[in-house]
């Protein structure tokens, strides 16, 4: 990924357009949800995993959408932006397996009985709190597994395609009204 900001953020240093803001916005918001996932694994909390995986998924759409017209890059950051529907197809046309993980991924980012995950209480809690707790949710580490490597193959293809962006389409990098410049001298 920093390969990936090095070579954007190198082609213009000075000056940031709607395209290259658009590109490492996408960059950055593909490395923090990534972030986020592993650290709620190596908590277990399973319902933000899938909440965060369903935000990588939707960043991939992005990236798919972008890659199959490729001056589609400034509308990322233009308002109003694209309907998530048509990112998400454009994820699906490339990966159709995709949409089955995002369904079962958003049951945990809405009410539905996915999310609504219940544990068991310690055998000291239950004859005064019951068997059922929603602070002591145990899940298999198959889930685990499952989830972790659906999830890399998401990230890995997102980073593929905006390589593909990148590279094959460098000049769309430059698209899109001038958002900042960087002065030399200048104190920020």
């Amino acid at each position: 990924m920093r390969e990936l900001d090095d070579l954007v953020s190198r082609r213009a240093p000075l000056t940031l357009t709607e395209s290259t803001w658009a590109f490492l916005g996408m960059l950055g918001k593909l490395y923090k949800l990534l972030l986020g996932f592993a650290h709620e694994a190596t908590q277990t909390n399973l319902v933000a995993m899938q909440v965060l995986a369903r935000g990588l998924v939707e960043t991939f759409c992005s990236a798919a959408w972008v890659l199959e017209q490729p001056s589609r890059l400034v509308a990322l950051v233009q308002t109003p932006g694209p309907k998530i529907g048509r990112l998400l197809n454009a994820g699906y046309r490339q990966y159709p397996a995709l949409q089955n993980l995002y369904e079962s991924l958003s049951e945990f980012a809405h009410p539905h009985r996915s999310g609504h995950l219940l544990g068991f209480r310690s055998a000291e809690e239950v004859p005064v709190k019951g068997p059922m707790s929603p602070f002591a949710v145990s899940v298999p580490d198959s889930t685990f597994d499952g989830a972790i490597s659906s999830v890399l193959g998401v990230v890995i293809e997102a980073i593929t395609i905006m390589e593909k962006i990148a590279v094959e389409h460098e000049p769309r990098l430059a698209e899109g009204r001038i958002m900042a410049i960087w002065c030399p001298g200048s104190k920020r």
